[in-house]
Order: structure tokens, then sequence, then C-alpha cells
């Protein structure tokens, strides 16, 4: 367990913008489809935004709630970059809704110049291209 890990294994929020106050939650999710685990987005205070809420990992979901709570914010929106259970397993009352996957979105804060882009742009690793929803000829079409 790291330093900014908690005792289930779920990393410390991180603050990554500070107007709108935005923070990282890291899921405790390892695998071959997440190298370095998944990473949600909270947008915005005191309504918030989730980008990504992640997986559909009990523990965390709680975790997560309880941050929320915490901080006396109300959740005004979930918002998903697209629909692979890793990104949105978290808000499973929603509706599944391009990227490498063909409901793939990215949200833009255009003042802060700042892009939720979900596995479209990687820390490390790459992106799975993977029928039926992925589909390699159009993921390299210009």
């Amino acid at each position: 367990m790291g330093p900014d890990m908690n005792p289930q294994g779920i990393l410390t929020p991180r603050l990554i913008l500070a107007s709108p106050p935005s923070y990282m939650f890291t899921a405790p999710n390892p695998g071959p489809m997440t190298p370095d685990r998944s990473n949600a987005y909270l947008v915005g205070s005191p309504a918030a935004c989730i980008v990504d809420p992640g997986p559909d990992i009990p523990i965390y979901q709680r975790a997560f709630a309880a941050w929320i709570q915490r901080h006396n914010l109300v959740l005004s929106c979930i918002a998903l970059t697209h629909a692979q259970h890793d990104h949105m397993g978290a808000a499973e009352m929603l509706r599944e809704l391009t990227g490498h996957t063909p409901d793939h979105l990215v949200y833009w804060l255009r003042e802060e110049r700042v892009a939720f882009t979900g596995d479209l742009v990687l820390g490390e690793g790459s992106s799975l291209v993977a029928p039926p929803e992925g589909n390699m000829k159009d993921y390299l079409a210009e």
C-alpha cells in the first residue's frame, strides 16, 4: 500500500484543478484493460459532476459517496466518456450511451483548457480497440 492509499486500497482523491475544483479518484481495479487502474473525476463545488464514475466495486463506491457527503457536495450530473464497465459500473442506473469505442465522448472545459478524455489519451499503455464495439479501421480513419 503506497503513501497516498487508504486501508481499502483506494487512492486518496487528488486535486488536479483549482477552478472549478476538480479531483481525481482512482479505483482499486488494476487489470489487462486498466494497467494503472481507472480514474474518475469530480468537477465543481458545491454542485458537482462526476466524469467516468468508475467500476462497480462496492467499497470504492461507498468511499466515493462518503467523500462527496463529507465535503457537502451535491451531485448534479454523471458524465460518461464511453460505456465500458471500468468507466461506468458505478453509474449502473444510467443507460449506455467515439475514441476507441463508438460511443466515446470527450468533455472540454473551455476557460480552463482541460479535457476529460477517458481512454482516448492514456498515460501509459494503449487503448483496446476490439469488436464488436471497437473498429480499428474507424479508429485510424482521418
